[in-house]
């Protein structure tokens, strides 16, 4: 646990200012107008990562960092058209309304149906948490 600790002392000057750069992008948030906001972020953080990488790697490994592409954030309001439609439908079909909770994910195609139609896009989700859907947590 020494190695530790002093690992983040030798540091602490880099790691207050890697934090201070990050806590200057004014938000991080699938608000469509924070996109740029998100993309400066995600730069910065794959920017972190792969200086980390290459800092850490044994001398003998050689490291290589390859960017892949992102998604556009969607968000809608709990007050759209499109929600509300939902919602009635929901409560006819299961005869109560249902629960909302805001969640998110990463589907790209979401942000490029948007885009290329112009239209907003709604996903339900049915299923239960104890269905692990993708992994145990």
């Amino acid at each position: 646990m020494n190695h530790v600790i002093a690992y983040i002392e030798e540091n602490r000057e880099r790691f207050v200012s890697d934090l201070l750069d990050l806590l200057r992008i004014p938000s991080v948030s699938a608000d469509p107008a924070r996109g740029e906001d998100m993309i400066r972020c995600a730069r910065r953080v794959a920017a972190f990562f792969e200086a980390h990488v290459k800092r850490t790697a044994s001398a003998a490994v050689e490291v290589e960092v390859r960017k892949r592409g992102g998604a556009i954030p969607v968000s809608l309001s709990a007050d759209s058209p499109l929600v509300r439609a939902a919602e009635r439908a929901v409560a006819k079909g299961f005869g109560r309304k249902p629960y909302y909770i805001r969640s998110g994910g990463t589907i790209p195609v979401v942000g490029e149906f948007k885009k290329a139609l112009g239209l907003e896009v709604l996903l339900l989700g049915f299923g239960l948490e104890s269905d692990r859907c993708h992994s145990p947590n």
